[in-house]
C-alpha cells in the first residue's frame, strides 16, 4: 500500500486474471481491487487493444526462459485517461518447474513518456532549424548538441564534436 504503483500475483490466462492486487490498483486504473477480485473488471480489458499481443508475446518469452520481463505500455483507467505503465515481473513456478502465477510491479510513467515525446519534438524542431544552434554543458563546456546546420558550417560530426569546446575550433 505504501508503493506508487501496484504489486500484484496474477494468472497467465488471456484477461491476467488477478489472484492478489494491492490497493495502488485504485489510483491508477479508477478500480479497487475488489473490482480485479470478482472479475468486474480484468487487466486485459485495461490494456490498450493495440498493445495486447505484444506484451503477451514479451512475458511468454520470459517465460520460456525462466527470466524477468519489463515491458511498457499503454491502459486506459476508468475516466477513459490512457497510461503509460512500466511492469517488471517474473514467474512463479512448482518443484517441477511449472507456472503457478506472474508476479510483478506496475507503475504509471506517463509523465516521463510525454517528456520524452516533447523532448523528441524539440529535437526535430531544432535539427530542421536554418540557424546553427549548439547546447554546452554547462560544467565542463564542451559541446553536448549541435543540429544539422552547425554541423555542416564546421566540419564536424557530433562524436567528434562531443570530445571539443568552443575554443577547440579554429574561427
Amino acid at each position: 500500500g505504501n508503493l506508487s504503483g501496484v504489486t500484484y500475483r496474477a494468472k497467465m490466462d488471456s484477461d491476467w486474471t488477478m489472484e492478489f492486487i494491492s490497493s495502488g490498483c485504485q489510483k491508477l486504473t479508477g478500480y479497487s481491487d475488489a473490482d480485479f477480485y470478482s472479475n468486474t473488471i480484468t487487466w486485459n480489458n485495461l490494456m490498450v487493444e493495440e498493445d495486447r499481443a505484444r506484451i503477451w508475446l514479451k512475458v511468454e518469452e520470459a517465460i520460456a526462459q525462466k527470466e524477468y520481463f519489463e515491458v511498457e505500455y499503454r491502459l486506459t483507467n476508468r475516466n477513459g485517461q490512457t497510461l503509460w505503465l512500466w511492469e517488471k515481473g517474473c514467474g512463479v513456478y512448482n518443484e517441477h518447474g511449472q507456472l503457478l502465477a506472474l508476479e510483478g510491479f506496475i507503475t504509471d510513467i506517463t509523465d516521463r513518456i510525454i517528456a520524452e515525446q516533447e523532448q523528441l519534438k524539440l529535437l526535430s524542431v531544432l535539427d530542421n532549424s536554418f540557424n546553427e544552434i549548439y547546447i554546452f554543458n554547462a560544467e565542463s563546456f564542451k559541446f553536448e548538441y549541435a543540429n544539422k546546420s552547425a554541423l555542416d558550417n564546421i566540419g564536424y560530426s557530433i562524436d567528434e564534436l562531443k570530445d571539443l569546446m568552443p575554443t577547440d575550433i579554429a574561427p
